[in-house]
C-alpha cells in the first residue's frame, strides 16, 4: 500500500515538468518601428493551437497617460511576429512577450 502511494506522488510530481517542456522557445521581443510599439516572436511551439505568444506594449503619452496594448496571439505555424502597436500620439516605453503553454 505504501509503495502505491509513493508511486502516485512521484507520478504527480512528474506532470508539471512535462508541461514546462511544452513552453514556446527561442523567443525574442523588442521595439517595433522605432517607438511605435513592441514586437516579439518564438521559434518553436510544441503544441500548435495550444501553445502561443503575443507582444505587449506599454505605451505612454507626453501628458503622462498610459495604455497597455496587446498584439494578436500566435498559436499556429508559420509563427509570425506578433506586433502590439501603440495608439496615435503614444510611444512604447517598454514591452514584453507573453507566452502560454499546454496541454
Amino acid at each position: 500500500m505504501l509503495a502505491i502511494a509513493a508511486l502516485g506522488v512521484s507520478a504527480t510530481l512528474a506532470l508539471p515538468a512535462t508541461a514546462a517542456q511544452a513552453a514556446p522557445s527561442g523567443c525574442w521581443s523588442g521595439q517595433w518601428n522605432g517607438y511605435d510599439g513592441w514586437q516579439g516572436k518564438c521559434g518553436t511551439i510544441s503544441y500548435p493551437g495550444v501553445d502561443g505568444y503575443r507582444a505587449v506594449a506599454y505605451c505612454v503619452r507626453e501628458n503622462g497617460s498610459r495604455r497597455t496594448v496587446y498584439g494578436p496571439w500566435v498559436t499556429r505555424i508559420p509563427y509570425p511576429v506578433s506586433v502590439a502597436a501603440c495608439p496615435v500620439n503614444y510611444s512604447a516605453g517598454g514591452g514584453t512577450l507573453q507566452t502560454v503553454s499546454g496541454p
